[in-house]
């Protein structure tokens, strides 16, 4: 597993998350840079839920053309909506 994804010991899970309040647009304002954003300017992530699972497009502009990275994560069932895979 790349430690990127990997949960740390300490890192403690909430019991419940109400994923409707994270869904919509959210613009980036500074993070650790991932792979799919490499020279990315204008950075924003798209979060809907399908079902049991939460979409995601990752979106932002090089040389003037939008470019994006889809994702996809299943809620883990009996963690509360607290953990995806």
């Amino acid at each position: 597993m790349s430690k990127f994804w990997a949960i740390k010991d300490d890192v403690q899970t909430v019991p419940y998350v109400d994923l409707e309040r994270y869904m919509g647009l959210c613009d980036e304002i500074d993070s650790y840079q991932k792979w799919f954003e490499k020279g990315l300017t204008d950075v924003s992530a798209y979060y809907a839920i399908d079902g049991n699972s939460v979409n995601v497009i990752n979106a932002g502009y090089k040389n003037g053309k939008l470019k994006r990275a889809k994702g996809r994560a299943a809620v883990e069932e009996g963690w509360g909506n607290a953990r995806l895979k």
